[in-house]
């Protein structure tokens, strides 16, 4: 009897080949020789599954944003308000060995991003999708008191990504720098010491915590 093989298993593999590729050489380190030398496969066999090095890299990073997808929004439904996002957007940042891999593939993602435009419908929409989420838990966070009413949602939302992303890129080019305990800082000092859009002074230099000392500011202000 032949055996039957299970081609969603193959491309979890090789998906998986081009994670140690880049853990190992970084992006620029990519090569469909570079693939089939650790993945054990020949280019013939990488090519029945993979037309292109940019197939295989979207496949591993669609592979390993689903994994960070499937903890983000696990903690989103599993916290209210801003400790929902605070617990969800750890997820994007540099913490553990395995996230920063993650980080890694992210980054060679985002070099063909440019041109390619498969690659650009898939970061638009997953940038959507991840803003929407955090606008329902700020709202949340709006019913609860911890947000004022009238908060641009849609702009907050937007600088969290901004500043999420920020601090995953540079904690990837410069771990030394950002450990997770200091991007972890970061992170609350965002939520609680800026306080999105509540008007919070922020902490003087020097001073551990927040100032909770608020501000009348419109809902359009910046």
């Amino acid at each position: 009897m032949p055996r039957v093989i299970d081609h969603d298993e193959r491309r979890a593999q090789l998906s998986e080949a081009v994670w140690r590729v880049i853990e190992q050489d970084g992006g620029h380190g990519l090569t469909i020789r570079r693939i089939a030398d650790e993945s054990g496969w020949s280019v013939g066999a990488i090519a029945h599954y993979f037309p292109s090095k940019d197939d295989l890299l979207l496949a591993a990073y669609r592979r390993a944003l689903q994994r960070v997808n499937d903890r983000f929004y696990a903690d989103l439904e599993a916290h209210r308000g801003l400790a929902g996002l605070r617990a969800a957007v750890q997820h994007n940042l540099c913490l553990t060995p395995e996230s920063h891999l993650v980080a890694r593939v992210w980054l060679a993602f985002l070099s063909r991003v440019s041109v390619r435009d498969d690659f650009q419908r898939l970061q638009r929409t997953d940038n959507a999708s991840w803003q929407r989420a955090m606008q329902d838990k700020m709202r949340e966070a709006v019913a609860d008191g911890e947000l004022p009413a009238g908060v641009d949602l849609d702009g907050e939302a937007t600088l969290l990504a901004a500043f999420v992303d920020g601090t995953a890129m540079r904690a990837a080019l410069d771990p030394a720098s950002f450990p997770a305990e200091r991007q972890l800082e970061l992170l609350d000092a965002y939520l609680t010491g800026r306080g999105l859009a509540a008007g919070v002074t922020p902490p003087a230099p020097g001073r551990r915590g927040p100032a909770r000392t608020p501000r009348r500011r419109s809902s359009t202000s910046r």
